[in-house]
C-alpha cells in the first residue's frame, strides 16, 4: 500500500490506514522500533512522535510500508461473534422515532435492518468502555445539543457509527435503545466486555 504521509512537525508524521485490524497489528509493532517516542492510533489514521536527530524520515517510511505489508499478508481468524440484545423503545431510545422518521422508516423496518447484520468494534474511546462500531448504513447527525448525562447501555447512532455507553455520562449521540447486557464489571481483569475488532450482532429484546 502506499501511503500519504503528512509530516505535522519536525517529529511528528501521520498517515491513513482505514483497515481496523491492520491498523492495531501496524501501530503495535511500530511501537517496538527504535526512535519512536510514541505511537497513536485514531478512527482511521496512525500518528508517530519521533526522535528526529536519530531517526531517518525516509527510512522509517520505508519502514513502515514494509511492516503494513507483512501484516496485510498475514490471515487473521474471525472472532466469535458477541450478540448484544437492545430494547428498542421511546422510553430506552429518546431519539429513535427522531431517527426513523430522518431515515423514512418505520421503527420496525429500523430495526429489522439494524439487527440484520453482523458489525465490527472498530474503536474504544471518547470515555472508558465507549465503543465505536461501524457498519452502519444509516447517516444520522450528532444531536445539536448533547445530553449531560446518558445512561450506562445506550445505543447511540450516528455517521455510520452505532455507540454504545458502557458507563453512564455525557454524549451527542441520538439514543435508539439500551442494551441489557453488562457491559462494565469492575470484578474482571478486562472490566469491559467489548474491545477493537470484536464482532457483534444486535438482537432486539422485550423490557
Amino acid at each position: 500500500m502506499a501511503f500519504e504521509f503528512i509530516q505535522i512537525a519536525d517529529d511528528l508524521l501521520s498517515f491513513k490506514i482505514a483497515a481496523s485490524i491492520e491498523r492495531t497489528n501496524l501501530a503495535a509493532k511500530l511501537r517496538t522500533l527504535s526512535g519512536i517516542d510514541e505511537c497513536v492510533e485514531g478512527m482511521e489514521t496512525i500518528t508517530l512522535q519521533f526522535d528526529p536527530l536519530s531517526t531517518d524520515i525516509t527510512a522509517l517510511k520505508s519502514k513502515i510500508a514494509d511492516l503494513e505489508t507483512q501484516i496485510t499478508n498475514q490471515s487473521a481468524p474471525l472472532q466469535d461473534v458477541i450478540t448484544i440484545p437492545i430494547i428498542y423503545n421511546e422510553t430506552t431510545g429518546p431519539d429513535l422515532k427522531h431517527v426513523c422518521e430522518a431515515l423514512g422508516l418505520s421503527v420496525d423496518d429500523f430495526i429489522q435492518q439494524h439487527t440484520s447484520q453482523i458489525y465490527k468494534v472498530d474503536l474504544i474511546g471518547f470515555t472508558p468502555g465507549f465503543a465505536y462500531i461501524g457498519g452502519a448504513a444509516f447517516d444520522i447527525p450528532r444531536l445539536k445539543e448533547p445530553r449531560v448525562k446518558v445512561e450506562a447501555g445506550s445505543v447511540g447512532l450516528t455517521s455510520g457509527y452505532t455507540g454504545i455507553y458502557a458507563l453512564e455520562g455525557p454524549g451527542g449521540w441520538p439514543i435508539i435503545g439500551r442494551t441489557t447486557k453488562k457491559l462494565f464489571d469492575p470484578d474482571q481483569q478486562d472490566p469491559f466486555i467489548l474491545s477493537p475488532h470484536m464482532r457483534v450482532k444486535f438482537e432486539a429484546v422485550s423490557p
